[in-house]
């Protein structure tokens, strides 16, 4: 029986190579952030206002007016830096669609161009995912405490009905659970392995 440490040690690289940690199941590493650096202000004014902007219709006249980040504004942040920015940009991208009622939409430029860098940077299409929509888009209401669902909030919404957020959340605290699972699976195909060189 592996003591706990030595099932940590074996476990840690294992994960990592899969940008998983300890614990935490498919949830990124650390926790999200809640907001992007100084020269990305804008977007994370523009993802609060969002919710604001569908309600009343002027979510495309905005986004229009969103300045379009260069390459090498988009290479500067750092991984969790792009995948807040990549939820709110695929949010962004959501909300315009949805809010569109022509049957041909099109995704204006300051919005699909970085989303869709963005998503070339981490080898996903260019759409709202789970990645987005849930793993990255939650923080604690108290950081010293886990991730349960008492102590969750939501990053960013469409709407300002705490339904949604008892929609997202939930998955949040599942895939924290199931963490033990994912480690035990891993520590079991080993054993097999372990025991079928014999």
């Amino acid at each position: 029986m592996l003591r706990e440490e030595e099932r940590k040690e074996y476990l840690r690289p294992k994960l990592t190579e899969f940008g998983m940690a300890l614990g935490r199941g498919f949830l990124p590493p650390e926790d999200p952030l809640t907001e992007l650096p100084t020269d990305f202000k804008f977007l994370d004014q523009f993802g609060n206002d969002i919710p604001n902007l569908i309600e009343s219709g002027k979510i495309v006249e905005t986004v229009k007016s969103l300045p379009t980040p260069s390459v090498a504004n988009l290479e500067s942040l750092d991984r969790r830096e792009r995948d807040r920015a990549m939820m709110i940009y695929h949010f962004g991208q959501s909300a315009v669609v949805k809010s569109t009622t022509s049957p041909s939409v099109i995704i204006p430029r300051q919005l699909a161009v970085p989303a869709f860098w963005l998503s070339n940077a981490f080898g996903k299409p260019p759409i709202l995912s789970y990645c987005s929509y849930a793993l990255n888009n939650w923080k604690r209401v108290d950081p010293a405490q886990d991730i349960v669902l008492d102590n969750l909030e939501l990053l960013q919404n469409f709407v300002r009905v705490y339904d949604e957020d008892w929609f997202i959340l939930p998955h949040v605290a599942i895939e924290r659970q199931a963490a033990d699972v994912i480690e035990s699976g891993v520590l079991a195909c080993q054993l097999a392995l372990v025991r079928n060189d014999r």
